[in-house]
């Protein structure tokens, strides 16, 4: 039966499922003018089996990717409620798998679902390819290269990097392993906030979209040619330029479906608006200051504080200064009439400046309808990286 939110014990995640589905139908039509890419949303965002299941079916997306483990294994345990009449699903693990409690892991969801999904990971490393290979089991592998960010994949700025990605791709392709090439792993989560749209166009032209195009060129003129069937990359802050770029044929963009303040804060942003709060209480206003319960277990402050809205909307209390009270508590200071008439107890609606590790600190999505009222209760599969 639907409820209020009052009735919810904050602090608690609320998606408005109108937004959410705007949002999923705005990059639906984006994608439908590129219908030589493919849309792979990325799983981090939401860790939510019933939004993947929204993705696949009313979303456009061709697959999913995830960003570790934790974050796949749900979706493998409930792979019989997934429409697989378009054939078996596409999983792909965005990082690499390393060390022999999560390699034999992975063993075991990959032949849990064998016959429904074709798992993916990334390497960038010859004895972690040759750990795979060991499995003896069916696996996807993308191959990682740094474009730019410096953090994994292999590094194709010299020839030795061409000549480590050349033998990657001919163990993969060799036939006497149970492997499969899915193509190129080309991903700069930097410049997702560069902020100025000509500079962050730019970088991804330079970076992203010229490395790729670099490796993959270097492939096709070997005898015999690597083709890469996939170059898939990109995110929420820079798909559009992936895109234009013409060298990605797959996009993997995830917090669109509920965007946060820092995405937003670019200029000309994506056309996709928030469609996830955090609810939550005014506990004390005492000091003159409204006291409530979104302390730091409730949003994550690392990239900076939430923003307050008139209810379920975009519409920003912008003299509303949030400072963190502690774990438990946030302060919110008093210069905004709605604040000071902020009574014990009123509910406060706050959109987090960076989703992803915010929803990682809950464990349930209360989906709001357009009666304003509660209609369900999604599970979060949060995840500690493993």
């Amino acid at each position: 039966m639907p409820f209020h939110p009052s009735l919810l014990p904050t602090p608690f995640v609320t998606v408005s499922k109108s937004a959410l589905l705007r949002n999923m139908n705005a990059m639906s039509e984006i994608m439908q003018a590129h219908p030589a890419v493919r849309l792979r949303p990325h799983v981090k965002t939401h860790k939510c089996v019933e939004i993947s299941k929204l993705s696949l079916t009313v979303g456009g997306a061709s697959g999913l990717c995830f960003q570790v483990l934790d974050e796949l294994e749900p979706h493998i345990k409930r792979i019989l409620e997934f429409d697989k009449s378009k054939g078996k699903l596409d999983f792909m693990l965005t990082s690499s798998v390393v060390g022999p409690i999560k390699l034999k892991r992975l063993k075991d969801l990959i032949e849990l679902s064998e016959d429904t999904a074709l798992i993916s990971v990334l390497v960038d490393d010859v004895a972690n390819l040759q750990q795979l290979v060991d499995l003896k089991i069916p696996i996807g592998i993308f191959i990682e290269i740094d474009v730019g960010q410096n953090r994994c994949g292999v590094n194709v700025s010299t020839s030795s990097g061409l000549q480590t990605v050349e033998s990657l791709a001919r163990t993969i392709l060799d036939p006497s392993n149970k492997l499969q090439y899915r193509g190129l792993h080309a991903y700069q989560g930097a410049l997702q906030h560069v902020r100025v749209k000509s500079e962050r166009s730019s970088l991804v032209q330079s970076q992203s979209v010229a490395t790729a195009a670099k490796v993959n060129s270097h492939l096709l003129s070997l005898n015999p040619p690597i083709n890469s069937p996939l170059i898939t990359g990109a995110g929420t802050g820079s798909f559009l330029h992936e895109l234009s770029g013409g060298v990605h044929n797959e996009v993997q963009p995830g917090s669109y479906v509920f965007m946060d303040t820092d995405y937003l804060a670019n200029s000309s942003p994506p056309p996709f608006e928030h469609s996830l709060w955090i609810l939550g209480t005014v506990l004390s206003n005492a000091t003159g200051r409204a006291c409530c319960d979104i302390g730091s277990k409730a949003v994550d402050l690392v990239s900076g504080v939430p923003k307050f809205t008139n209810g379920m909307t975009s519409e920003y209390f912008t003299d509303v200064v949030y400072e963190s009270g502690g774990d438990e508590h946030g302060v919110l200071n008093p210069t905004h009439p709605n604040v000071q008439a902020m009574s014990v107890g009123d509910l406060v609606y706050s959109v987090p400046c960076h989703i992803d590790p915010t929803v990682n600190l809950h464990s349930e999505i209360a989906v709001i309808g357009d009666s304003g009222d509660v209609e369900d209760i999604w599970e979060i599969h949060r995840s500690c990286g493993r």
